[in-house]
This record gives structure tokens, C-alpha cells and sequence, in this order.
């Protein structure tokens, strides 16, 4: 364990994106942190970032944002990011890969169409699936 029981090196911990600092955005859920990353960047309301920081983060809130967006629609919003991946059950690992699946489909550009159609076909069919109760 890290400083104060947390799972960071104090230099990682004193590390701060706007008004919070790293350990508040992976220790809170899901739907939070995706909240907090909304209101860095002003999507809802004026935004905590300057807008240097903004322009310098931009890439990376972003994709963090589309991560988040993407977990809380299949459900999974009550999840902390801190959470150790041997503690999921089966489902919510399950549609963490589907996630991370979902954020790879952004790089289909140059393939072809029935290629990107045949991906598009299996995650739908992995969305539409009856949840198991795990």
C-alpha cells in the first residue's frame, strides 16, 4: 500500500487536475468521476480549467470522458476505478472488455467496410444479450 493506505506513491498523489486532486477521481464511482472530468473541461457550466489547461489536456480528457460515458451505459456507473480487477464479477468484467473494445473501434479508419461491419454486427450482438446475474 501506498501513502495512507491508498495504492499511489505520495509523488503520484500530490499530483492535481484542477481542484482534485488524482486519488478523488479514481476513488469515487464511475458516474462521479465522469461528473468531475465534465466539469474540468465545462461540458455542463463554466469550466474549472483555464483554458490553456483545456487546450493542453484536451486529448486526454477527452478519451478519459468517452471511457467513462461508455462504462456508465452499459451500467456499470456504481464502479470505483480504484477498484482491483480481481474483485469484478463476471459480468462487469465482461462489459469492461466490451469497453475497451468499444474505445478501440475509434481506430477502423482504412478498413474495409465489411470488416468494420462484421465488428459492429459482434458487439451488438454482445450488447443485446440477456445479463447473466453475476
Amino acid at each position: 500500500m501506498g501513502f495512507h493506505g491508498l495504492r499511489l506513491k505520495p509523488e503520484a498523489l500530490a499530483v492535481r487536475v484542477g481542484p482534485y486532486r488524482i486519488h478523488e477521481l479514481t476513488s469515487s464511482s464511475v458516474g462521479e468521476s465522469l461528473r468531475r472530468i465534465e466539469e474540468l473541461m465545462g461540458v455542463n457550466g463554466p469550466a474549472l480549467l483555464s483554458p490553456r489547461q483545456i487546450q493542453i489536456g484536451d486529448l486526454v480528457l477527452r478519451e478519459i470522458r468517452m471511457r467513462l460515458r461508455f462504462l456508465l451505459d452499459v451500467g456499470l456507473d456504481y464502479l470505483s476505478l480504484d477498484r482491483p480487477a480481481m474483485t469484478l464479477f463476471g459480468g462487469e468484467a465482461q462489459r469492461i472488455r466490451l469497453a475497451t473494445q468499444n474505445c478501440q473501434l475509434n481506430n477502423l479508419v482504412g478498413l474495409h467496410t465489411y470488416t468494420v461491419q462484421r465488428l459492429a454486427i459482434r458487439i451488438a450482438g454482445l450488447c443485446c444479450r440477456p445479463l447473466s446475474k453475476t
